[in-house]
């Protein structure tokens, strides 16, 4: 094909492959997703791209990928690599060591980053590979609450975002991330950033408000054994109670 085509190069060559897998796609009642090397490369046919009508995976160089894919009316995904990147290590240190990255991709690099808002931009991904991870309780650390701080990314006016107000927002949600037993990255979320990778324990008691400090109300969980206590990164218990009645869950603000 690429002598019969007169090509000259070998990104040509992927761009008419590409046109040829849409087609087929398209009889399959499919739509194809590209990643942002297919238009950002030099020698891509950007016309024949075009018409394909693609949606394009934006990772490196993220934002040049999207402003390219705009300019032809291609849809785009901004999943910048690093950040987005939720597989990556956030800091270098312990069993971290061994992960890819250099521990810049922590939660506020992840949060403060800004996606594009083109008008032919459809959102954001939260990218993760799996060959390092061999545990799901490593994968959860990993993803949480990075994942968390991609889909705020999505749904939020980047001029409203604020990442001391996530980070206390999250301090009070991980009332559910702990009830629902998931391993998470406590870094940022408790008073002294701890570090340390801990699967929550659902059997000790719960400490109970001690007088001057105040709780605010939640979530409500109904016929349940028990509430988790957002824990603001910290170590939580849970409250047990048999009964079966409605169970108030109660996190310190």
């Amino acid at each position: 094909m690429y002598k019969k085509l007169n090509l000259t190069s070998y990104r040509q060559l992927q761009t008419h492959f590409i046109a040829e897998i849409t087609d087929y796609l398209k009889s399959k009642g499919r739509k194809i997703s590209v990643w942002n090397e297919t238009v950002t490369e030099k020698g891509a046919d950007l016309q024949l791209m075009k018409k394909t009508g693609a949606t394009v995976y934006c990772w490196v160089p993220a934002r040049k990928g999207a402003e390219i894919a705009n300019s032809l009316g291609l849809p785009s995904i901004y999943t910048v690599y690093g950040p987005y990147y939720i597989n990556r290590a956030p800091r270098k240190d312990g069993w971290m060591k061994t992960l890819p990255g250099n521990g810049s991709d922590h939660l506020k690099a992840t949060y403060d980053e800004q996606p594009t808002d083109f008008s032919h931009s459809i959102g954001v991904q939260g990218t993760f590979w799996t060959e390092h991870v061999a545990t799901p309780d490593v994968m959860e650390f990993l993803a949480l609450p990075r994942l968390i701080a991609v889909g705020e990314a999505g749904w939020s006016p980047q001029s409203k975002k604020n990442f001391n107000s996530f980070v206390q927002r999250m301090r009070a949600d991980t009332t559910m991330l702990n009830y629902g037993g998931y391993s998470y990255d406590r870094a940022y979320l408790s008073e002294n950033k701890t570090s340390t990778m801990s699967t929550p324990t659902v059997d000790a008691p719960a400490a109970l408000p001690k007088n001057g400090q105040v709780y605010v109300v939640r979530n409500t969980v109904e016929g349940h054994a028990g509430a988790m206590l957002a824990d603001a990164g910290q170590q939580q218990g849970l409250i047990h109670n048999n009964t079966g009645q409605m169970l108030i869950t109660v996190g310190k603000w």
